[in-house]
């Protein structure tokens, strides 16, 4: 959470939350989600290039081929923030999480 306090509770954007580590919690650690978010803050660390931000999900989700589904349905959720009135720091998460969406679609064996 990037704050908790009454009536501003809201949850870190991909870019807050880095590479940190959630240490109480090793599942998360290595959900696709944390992959995703990772590879979003990555992606737009590296001067906006969505690219290593697919290799990053590439080498971090064993299974990337059988994920790519859940893979699209979670970067839907994640850029569909941008249009969420009242989450206007998303918003540069969520681009890059349509040009990672588009990347994964139309990603190929």
């Amino acid at each position: 959470m990037a704050s908790e306090r009454a009536d501003t509770a809201r949850l870190k954007t991909a870019t807050e939350f880095a590479m940190r580590t959630v240490s109480d919690n090793l599942d998360f650690e290595k959900s696709i989600l944390r992959s995703v978010l990772a590879a979003i803050h990555i992606a737009i660390k590296d001067d906006g290039a969505p690219e290593k931000g697919l290799f990053h999900i590439k080498q971090q989700v064993p299974d990337y081929w059988g994920s790519r589904d859940m893979i699209k349905q979670l970067l839907l959720v994640l850029k569909d923030t941008k249009d969420i009135e009242n989450m206007p720091h998303w918003a540069e998460s969520a681009d890059m999480a349509d040009h990672l969406y588009v990347l994964v679609d139309n990603d190929h064996i």
